[in-house]
């Protein structure tokens, strides 16, 4: 993350939502959504959002110096979407494994099981489908939550298949994400 870098370089103390979607490479909508939730430090500026400069560096800093813990493979072709799993799930504590495609996630799944997957549907190539039936063959205690823009879809009723899941609809918010993992993963032991 560039944030360190380009941050303290700049001059004013104050950032826009622009500015902080740039340095965090999320789209600036995300940015207000986790503003308005309170999961990043800011305030309102007359109708918009303001940020600290020194906060959001804390922020950042807090996040990237996360303890980690149980593994959570996060699968999703829209890169500002890992990123919100990112920014939300690290400072839970858990270790990331990211995928942008279905064939990415196998190659990881072969490094070993996550504890928790957080996945996509639609994906470039294979499907959601094929990584969520990997997991249930190899370790079908896993938990799966898939976030999906068609929650009546075909593809949705298929997945369903593989229960049990929770379902996200997009777009997802921090706290719904971060409260359906802690959720899925209660009382399931991360592994060494």
């Amino acid at each position: 993350m560039s944030l360190n870098r380009g941050m303290k370089s700049k001059g004013s103390e104050f950032l826009s939502v622009e500015e902080v979607a740039r340095e965090l490479k999320l789209h600036p909508e995300t940015v207000r959504r986790m503003a308005r939730d309170g999961y990043l430090p800011a305030f309102k500026a007359g109708r918009g959002w303001r940020f600290s400069r020194s906060k959001i560096l804390e922020w950042a800093e807090t996040k990237i110096r996360s303890a980690t813990r149980a593994r959570v493979l996060v699968v999703d072709d829209e890169e500002g979407i890992r990123q919100l799993a990112r920014l939300t799930l690290e400072p839970e504590g858990y270790e990331m494994l990211m995928a942008s495609t279905a064939e990415d996630a196998m190659a990881l799944l072969e490094q070993g099981m996550p504890d928790a997957a957080v996945l996509d549907l639609m994906l470039p190539g294979r499907s959601g489908l094929d990584v969520i039936r990997r997991i249930r063959e190899t370790e079908a205690g896993v938990p799966i939550i898939v976030m999906t823009g068609y929650p009546d879809s075909d593809m949705m009723s298929k997945a369903m298949e593989f229960s049990p899941l929770v379902v996200l609809a997009k777009p997802v918010r921090p706290a719904a994400l971060a409260g359906a993992v802690r959720s899925a993963l209660e009382g399931r032991r991360p592994r060494s």
